[in-house]
């Protein structure tokens, strides 16, 4: 399978592996990739050519979760950073050698001229991590922002609690960028987006917003919860 790839601006590119999407930053010196997909080709490869950093330097994967539409791809690289609570779930995805450190809420990532704050936004997983990018006013969202996509919430160890909380931490820090960069449904979403996703979430929770279907990625009916174009499964 071929790989997508899309210029975000200068030094960062997405990278679109069927219905998710990857980040690559170029630092210079160094490169960040965010995420490795499902491993359908040559990333190593793929990440080598369009970054300098990547050329000349470490490439350091930062995985936001443990699921394996995020992993997959770990076995080509050999440098990993994880949040604490998911890393005993990604640990056999990455090389039986790999270099593999935990980061946590406000630690800074650097590679090069790339610099990214580490957000914790448990709810999707119970480790799940975002990153601000401040200089270039971007927040990768990881799977807590999606739209015209579903976000999955039905699973054991998901909980709407946490994610609402997680969805109240990032629109507070709205100052701090201008687009929201996910890694499901569109690429670019505003900020003000955010409010609906909030609204949905405490819907479920309150009981305002009754069940309904929304139709998978695998083309099962799932029942999900709707707040006009957001749709929740749980």
């Amino acid at each position: 399978m071929s790989y997508n790839v899309i210029p975000i601006t200068d030094g960062i590119w997405t990278i679109e592996d069927g219905t998710v999407r990857m980040y690559l930053l170029d630092g210079g010196t160094e490169a960040v990739l965010i995420d490795t997909g499902f491993g359908s080709g040559d990333l190593l490869g793929l990440v080598k050519s369009l970054a300098e950093g990547a050329r000349s330097g470490k490439i350091t994967v930062v995985n936001t979760h443990f699921h394996g539409d995020h992993t997959t791809g770990n076995r080509q690289f050999s440098h990993f950073l994880m949040g604490e609570k998911e890393v005993e779930f990604i640990r056999d995805a990455c090389p039986a050698d790999a270099d593999i450190q935990t980061v946590r809420e406000g630690d800074l990532i650097r590679a090069g001229s790339v610099c990214l704050k580490v957000l914790d936004i448990p709810g999707h997983t119970p480790g799940s991590i975002a990153l601000l990018d401040e200089k270039d006013r971007i927040l990768f969202s990881a799977d807590s922002v999606a739209k015209h996509f579903p976000v999955y919430m039905q699973f054991p160890g998901q909980s709407v609690e946490n994610y609402l909380a997680a969805l109240h931490k990032m629109k507070d820090l709205g100052d701090k960028y201008d687009r929201i960069c996910p890694c499901h449904g569109e690429l670019d979403v505003e900020k003000a987006y955010l409010d609906k996703m909030i609204h949905c979430c405490e819907g479920i929770l309150d009981g305002s917003i009754k069940a309904g279907t929304c139709l998978n990625s695998n083309g099962t009916l799932e029942r999900a919860y709707w707040f006009e174009d957001v749709a929740i499964f749980h």
